[in-house]
Parts: C-alpha cells; sequence; structure tokens
C-alpha cells in the first residue's frame, strides 16, 4: 500500500503536499502529488516528534524501522495509535469522507479527481451521485 511505502522525504511540510511514488497502476517512476490538509500536516508533525529519525513515516510496531505490511496496518492498530474511538473505521473511510466533503463544500471535481488520484473522472463521480442525491432529498418538500 501507499502509506506503508511512504517516507519523511515524501512529505514537504514547506509546500504543504505529499509526493506518492510508484503506485499501483502507475508507472514505476510516476510521482502524484496530494495536499497534506491542516489536519493531517499537524498530526503528521507530531508523529515525526514522536519518531524522529526514522526514515518511513509508518514503522511497525513490532520491527521497528522496518516498513509496514499492508496487513499489518489494520483499522485497530489506526484506532490505537491515533486515539480514534470509532468501531468499524477502516483507512479507506477516510478516503471516501475526504473526496464526500470536498465536493460538499464546492470544490469542483477535477481538482477532487486529482486528489485522490483518480485515474477515471468516473470514480469520482461516484461521490458527485451520493451528494446530489443528498441534496434533492433535502430540497424537495411535499408536505405529506
Amino acid at each position: 500500500s501507499e502509506v506503508c511505502k511512504l517516507q519523511w522525504a515524501d512529505v514537504n511540510f514547506v509546500e504543504n503536499t505529499i509526493a506518492i511514488r510508484a503506485a499501483k497502476k502507475r508507472a514505476a517512476d510516476h510521482v502524484d502529488y496530494v495536499p497534506l490538509m491542516p489536519a493531517a500536516r499537524a498530526l503528521l508533525l507530531a508523529w515525526k516528534a514522536f519518531y524522529e529519525g526514522r526514515k518511513v513515516v509508518f514503522c511497525s510496531i513490532s520491527k521497528a524501522g522496518k516498513l509496514l505490511a499492508d496487513s499489518g496496518l489494520s483499522g485497530e492498530k489506526i484506532r490505537q495509535v491515533c486515539g480514534i474511538g470509532v468501531d468499524d473505521f477502516m483507512p479507506h473511510d477516510a478516503r471516501r469522507t475526504l473526496g464526500t466533503r470536498s465536493l460538499e463544500n464546492g470544490t469542483p471535481t477535477n481538482y477532487t479527481q486529482k486528489m485522490l488520484r483518480h485515474v477515471d473522472p468516473s470514480m469520482t463521480l461516484e461521490y458527485a451521485k451520493y451528494i446530489e442525491t443528498k441534496e434533492l432529498s433535502d430540497k424537495v418538500k411535499l408536505g405529506y
């Protein structure tokens, strides 16, 4: 997984970007840049201070300094590390929430697509369909 390979050299706190290198379904030398949002920036700065001197951002708890395996990055482990009190949280939930909230707050669909790194715009439009349905149900007042 991309998050398991993330290195501190890929996190730019000055320009507020994260470089995603050699992601799945991309060329080996391909780099995507995604924005580093303020809340994530604050969490990563705190995380970096706690794990000073490590090359990778998310190290295995059981094997210090080694890359986490995808299987080791469970929702349970993330809840423990981040103090998240949500029982059924999974890492991909945060991505879906980011896409939905981004569109709800008026971010253009093509910007959201780039931020989520969707190659196919139809994937991003799935988030927009949900929002349109929700807005429609909120606006239609039938009185019965």
